[in-house]
């Protein structure tokens, strides 16, 4: 078994309420080491709202975490939330629509990559720091060709871009990838008041110079209008990416 969280567009405020009429793309997104789901509220309280069933995996949370376990937690999860949509009884079925997105941060992030070199059905990879893993997400990253956004901040220090993000995008095989790196931002502002993550940034020695609010801010924008564009075909939101680039944040 699985322990997660749905989140996912509702009419209604509150647990196991029915989903809104309509069909909704899915994102699954693997957290990062010691860091609880609770941390990426400012991700699923954006998203899910947005048309998006979010599901975040608690597994692997422990000191000694399996990251090829929850790579491939990730890519269970895809076909998972895939199979509901045709499960008669499920809250899910009739609303989840095929285009799947992996997604993480830090330990997920490099799990993600495992995830989707797993999966024969994600449609979209993305992450934020995403974090060398063993087996090794740079490895995945050489047999992956889906459409895929990367984010990593100049002020990172924990996992470095150019130890970790870096290679692993240059292993990319798709011809849609895209590595932004966020000026000022830090490793643990892909996660909101971490306490264990923020400690691992003061024992390496950096700290973001941009508010937290900030780089969530800058990372949403990006983001949102991605996943409109990959997931749901919208156009329009493509150009609204590449306007939010030209703004000032640094892509690869």
């Amino acid at each position: 078994d699985i322990e997660l969280h749905i989140y996912y567009p509702a009419d209604t405020a509150g647990d196991n309420v029915p989903v809104s009429d309509g069909v909704f793309p899915v994102i699954v997104f693997g957290h990062g080491f010691l860091i609880g789901y609770s941390n990426y509220d400012f991700l699923w309280s954006a998203l899910a709202p947005d048309g998006y069933i979010v599901v975040l995996p608690t597994t692997e949370g422990g000191i000694s975490p399996d990251h090829e376990a929850l790579g491939l937690d990730l890519a269970f999860l895809v076909e998972e939330m895939q199979s509901l949509n045709t499960t008669s009884g499920s809250p899910f079925f009739t609303h989840v629509a095929p285009d799947t997105a992996i997604m993480g941060h830090s330990m997920g992030g490099g799990a993600c990559f495992l995830g989707a070199a797993d999966s024969t059905i994600a449609t979209a990879l993305s992450n934020f720091s995403a974090a060398e893993t063993n087996p090794s997400a740079i490895s995945a990253a050489a047999g992956i060709d889906l459409p895929t956004l990367m984010f990593t901040g100049t002020e990172d220090c924990v996992t470095p871009p150019e130890d970790h993000q870096i290679p692993m995008y240059d292993a990319l095989i798709s011809d849609c990838k895209t590595l932004v790196r966020i000026t000022g931002g830090s490793h643990c502002q892909f996660a909101s008041n971490n306490g264990t993550c923020r400690i691992g940034e003061v024992f390496a020695g950096c700290s973001a110079t941009i508010p937290l609010e900030t780089q969530e801010t800058i990372t949403l924008g990006l983001l949102q209008s991605w996943l409109d564009y990959v997931l749901r075909g919208n156009i329009s939101s493509w150009t609204t990416f590449q306007t939010i680039l030209d703004a000032g944040v640094t892509a690869g």
